[in-house]
């Protein structure tokens, strides 16, 4: 593998499925994340969660998650979960596959429902586990109380769910754009016929390609053109040539839909939204 190869995590995560079998990836994938956990926020990691074992990590890493975010919510207002919590929108679509956000939302006071895209059998199986499980029926229309979030790659609560390989985002896009289940209807309607915020996606991430791609295969995709999107880039000082790199992803965005972009890290994007938003609500 060359040397960018090597950084594109869903073709050595391919690699590794091949030559070590699925069970190897995915315990690899949380031993990596409770390894970078503990390399960025060790100090925030209670006593007696350190040291766990691949089968115990894999089991409680997602808990693990949500006491860790909780104190940098309580240490910090300006957390982004917390903040975008704060707006209290009806439908939230994410990438991470963390509770961060639902525990975001309930700290609020909202009543969150998390759900899955059914992109193969055990993400199906796991989102009609949390049907079951929520508080709110899955027929009532999401709102400012009582959101949907759709986690559309998977759910650490159950690795199956996990698209993690580069067969896995192929099947992914496959079911995502044909399979009219695989999609809560009522988010369904309000993803191709509302304004779309992306944020935090790099422009060349599988993610972000995969989304995209899916979206513009949604049946009745026509609609997202009436709308004008935005998306949350990379920083440009990460690239070599930002002015090309922007026009060019610029004017690819815009052919294939009305999506504006904002030139800059997650962190400073929420922290402008928030006080843009305060100052219209409070003149």
């Amino acid at each position: 593998m060359s040397g960018r190869d090597v950084e594109d995590f869903p073709q050595v995560a391919q690699y590794l499925s091949t030559t070590r079998g699925e069970l190897f990836l995915r315990r690899a994938f949380y031993r990596g994340l409770y390894n970078s956990l503990f390399e960025r926020l060790g100090n925030l990691v209670p006593e007696d969660m350190r040291g766990y074992d691949d089968d115990t990590l894999m089991q409680k890493l997602n808990y693990l998650l949500s006491v860790v975010g909780a104190k940098m919510r309580k240490s910090d207002p300006k957390d982004p979960h917390a903040l975008l919590a704060s707006h209290r929108l009806p439908v939230y679509i994410t990438a991470d596959p963390s509770n961060l956000l639902c525990d975001a939302l309930t700290e609020t006071g909202a009543v969150p429902r998390t759900r899955l895209l059914r992109w193969n059998t055990v993400a199906s199986y796991r989102d009609m586990h949390l049907i079951e499980q929520a508080s709110v029926p899955a027929s009532k229309t999401p709102s400012a109380d009582e959101p949907i979030i759709v986690k559309l790659f998977g759910d650490l609560d159950e690795p199956g769910s996990l698209v993690l390989t580069e067969d896995n985002y192929f099947e992914y896009l496959a079911k995502a754009s044909s399979a009219h289940d695989a999609m809560p209807p009522s988010v369904r309607c309000r993803v191709i016929d509302s304004p779309l915020l992306f944020a935090g996606f790099q422009p060349d991430a599988w993610e972000f390609r995969v989304l995209l791609r899916s979206l513009l295969q949604m049946e009745g995709r026509d609609l997202l053109l009436k709308h004008n999107h935005f998306s949350v880039q990379m920083d440009p000082n990460s690239i070599l040539d930002p002015g090309s790199a922007r026009r060019y992803i610029d004017q690819y965005l815009n052919s294939k839909v009305k999506l504006q972009m904002y030139w800059g890290d997650v962190q400073a994007f929420v922290n402008e939204l928030d006080a843009r938003v305060n100052v219209k609500e409070h003149p």
